[in-house]
């Protein structure tokens, strides 16, 4: 019975910090920074289709495969690069902002453990992302709806949602990491960037793309470009492990950034 209250507890305790710090974030310049930035992939779409419009001769009829193919390899590709540097940017100060404040010593004395303070801060994040993504798929749904008459398929639109989440809690778990290891935020800024727009880069040049994040992306559009095409997903086992991949990459991160904040002094 103890236990259970226990239990209960923690829970309780551990959403009442996560509505906090998902208050904050909404309240922040960050929301309209946010909302601005999602119009981008939006506005693309909507250009695509209204090129598609007017070429009657090239296009005479809008068909669902025009639809999917614009969705995912249009919208969901470009949402993938710019939601990847948008969440570097905003959530590279998750913690060493409050460094740089002088509220991390305030904060980390409090009766709250760091790791509920920092798991609350991660869950927040994620809830306020995935918002925004539903945000931005919804608007971009609307506009295809109104402007074509016809809706993406749901198993397009459900993986498009996934690949652009599983992308961004990757680019976030590495600002994440950085944040509060270093406690810089400069630091937690340029290097992710520098990783994503350079060292990758650099890995592909020297046919070393496959041990990259973005390699794990980039096998998984195709296999949904392949299904695009001839209605078929394939997933054997290396499919299925790009999958696991991208899902564990970023857990991996949030485990260890976690456990070694904690064991951290923040005093120095």
């Amino acid at each position: 019975m103890l236990k259970n209250v226990t239990q209960n507890e923690f829970i309780k305790y551990q959403i009442i910090l996560t509505k906090f710090f998902f208050k904050k974030i909404l309240k922040s310049w960050k929301t309209i920074f946010c909302v601005i930035m999602i119009i981008f992939p939006v506005f693309t779409a909507y250009h695509k289709i209204s090129f598609m419009l007017g070429n009657p001769s090239r296009y005479p009829t809008i068909t669902q495969y025009d639809i999917d193919y614009l969705f995912f390899n249009g919208f969901v590709g470009f949402s993938i690069l710019l939601f990847r540097l948008m969440y570097i940017i905003i959530f590279s100060d998750i913690v060493s902002g409050e460094f740089s404040n002088k509220f991390a010593m305030m904060l980390y004395s409090t009766p709250p453990s760091r790791k509920r303070i920092l798991l609350s801060k991660v869950i927040a994040i994620i809830l306020y992302s995935t918002a925004l993504e539903l945000l931005s798929f919804v608007i971009v749904g609307v506009v295809i709806l109104i402007s074509t008459g016809l809706i993406v398929s749901s198993e397009v639109l459900l993986v498009g949602f996934l690949m652009v989440f599983l992308t961004f809690l990757f680019s976030f778990s590495i600002s994440f990491m950085l944040s509060a290891l270093t406690r810089n935020v400069i630091v937690s800024i340029l290097i992710p960037i520098l990783y994503f727009f350079f060292v990758e880069q650099f890995f592909v040049i020297f046919d070393l793309d496959n041990i990259t994040y973005y390699y794990f992306v980039n096998m998984m559009n195709e296999v949904i470009s392949n299904y695009l095409l001839t209605g078929a997903i394939i997933l054997g086992i290396e499919e299925v492990s790009y999958l696991i991949g991208l899902i564990s990459a970023p857990v991996i991160m949030f485990l260890i950034t976690i456990f070694i904040f904690n064991k951290l002094d923040i005093r120095t």
